[in-house]
Formats: structure tokens, C-alpha cells, sequence
């Protein structure tokens, strides 16, 4: 019997907190998600071996999306050899994204959806006419055999996430793949979502430009970012520091930090 049995269900039983702390979520968001995938991910046990149990699969998963462990450590761990939890990462990864995709990855369809995306960067954290914070997150990985460089500044091997949240929390887009040696701003400029925006044609179906509370001229609708990314009129970035004012500092720059770090 491996981990789960053993360690994570005591830590449930007896430390809650540890149980978050192990695996991310908590034990009712745990048993949610086994539910939802196990029609997905359940095995039937054969005259060679019995098959893994659904909620090891998805522990295993999470722990290892969770501290980026090696599959030899997670192996004596969970009582698993590193093949089976190569694919079994692989399966229950597939399964999550599956069920759970459409709920926490969907670009929003329509200007009211979009609308109530703005309204509620508004309410929570005090930005106007905002849609989204976009970042970039290197994932570190294992270099595939004879696929070129990975190496990214930090000294290892890794492809490049670049995510729209919401205001809470939520992923409104993803891009993940890009290779480690380009920026956030350079995978931004050759993104789907970025073709969308800047489109005549609005295909994303972004609102027209609206006055900020308590104005009367319209402005675009935006999205923000950090310093990687280039100003333009749907994408705003913090005030530099060189000679920035107190008024520039004290409520643009507060507001806007505020809402871009949400991601």
C-alpha cells in the first residue's frame, strides 16, 4: 500500500492542514475530484496485477504537480514504479482537464460575459475596465531526447505557461509550450488570444470602450501586465520607477499591482 493509504489518509483524519498542504486541496475538494474523474481513470484488475486505485492515481497527480517531485521519489513513496506513474500522470492529467476544463479554462463568449469579468476586477480589487492579468510561468521539466535547448536563466529545463486570470482566481486563457528562452512579452506577440484582440473583426467579442466611474470619456477596455509586456491600448502596465511621482505611485500603481497580482 503506498502513500495515499497510509500517510495522506491519517493527515486527513487527524491534520487537515496537512493534508492541504500535501496535496493542495483540501479532503472534500480531494474526494470531488476523484469522483469526477474516476470514470475516466478507473482500472480493472487483471490475473497479473491489481490495478491502481483511482484516488492514488489522482493523489499521486496532484503532489506531483504540486512539488514537481521526481518519479524516482514519488516511486518509493507511493509504491509505484516510475513507468506506471509516467502514465498514470500522463491519464489523470488528461481526465482533470477534461472534466473540469470547460468550467476553469473558458475564454468568456460574449460582451456581457466579458462585462461581468470587468465588473468584478472592479468590485474586488478596485480597477475599472479591466478583463484579465496575464503573466508567464516556467514549468520545470525534463528535456526531451534530441529536442533542442530548455535551459532557461535559472539553470534548468522548462517550457513556458502564459495565463489570462480573472478576478477570482480563474483561468480565462492558457498557452503553454513556448520554449523557456522566450519572454512573456515575445510569446504574448505570437499568441492566438493577442491575434483576437487586436482583430478589426472583435472575434473575442471584447465592449466598446466605456467612461471609468464618475468620467465621461471612453476608454478601452484592458488587460494588465508587468513590465514584459509592451503598453498599448488594451494592455497597461505599471508606472516605471525612474522618477515616478507620488500620485503615480500611491494610486495607479497601487490599484494596478493590486489587480495584475491576483496570477
Amino acid at each position: 500500500m503506498g502513500a495515499f493509504h497510509r500517510m495522506v489518509q491519517e493527515l486527513a483524519a487527524e491534520v487537515p492542514s496537512s493534508f492541504m498542504e500535501y496535496l493542495r486541496v483540501d479532503k472534500d475538494h480531494f474526494s470531488n475530484l476523484v469522483s469526477l474523474v474516476l470514470p475516466l481513470i478507473k482500472k480493472e484488475d487483471t490475473c497479473m496485477r491489481e490495478a491502481i486505485f483511482p484516488a492514488d492515481r489522482v493523489a499521486l497527480t496532484l503532489h506531483f504537480l504540486a512539488t514537481g517531485e521526481s518519479f524516482h521519489s514519488l516511486a518509493f513513496q507511493f509504491r509505484i514504479s516510475r513507468h506506471a506513474i509516467s502514465y498514470n500522470v500522463d491519464e489523470t492529467c488528461a481526465a482533470i482537464t477534461e472534466v473540469l476544463g470547460k468550467e476553469f479554462m473558458q475564454v468568456p463568449q460574449s460582451k456581457e460575459q466579458w462585462l461581468r469579468v470587468s465588473e468584478k476586477f472592479y468590485e474586488r480589487w478596485n480597477f475599472p475596465n479591466c478583463l484579465g492579468a496575464i503573466d508567464g510561468k516556467h514549468i520545470v521539466m525534463l528535456q526531451p531526447g534530441k529536442s533542442g535547448s530548455h535551459r532557461n536563466y535559472k539553470g534548468s529545463d522548462s517550457v513556458v505557461l502564459l495565463a489570462i486570470v480573472g478576478p477570482n482566481y480563474e483561468f480565462l486563457y492558457v498557452d503553454v509550450g513556448a520554449n523557456c528562452r522566450m519572454s512573456d512579452g515575445g510569446i504574448w506577440n505570437r499568441c492566438n488570444f493577442k491575434e483576437s484582440l487586436v482583430s478589426t473583426a472583435n472575434p473575442l467579442n471584447i465592449p466598446e470602450p466605456t467612461p471609468l466611474p464618475s468620467r465621461c470619456k471612453p476608454v478601452p477596455y484592458v488587460i494588465v501586465g508587468d513590465d514584459a509586456f509592451g503598453l498599448t491600448e488594451y494592455l497597461m502596465k505599471p508606472f516605471p520607477k525612474a522618477q515616478l511621482t507620488n500620485d503615480e505611485n500611491r494610486i495607479y500603481n497601487y490599484r494596478y499591482l493590486i489587480s495584475s497580482f491576483i496570477n
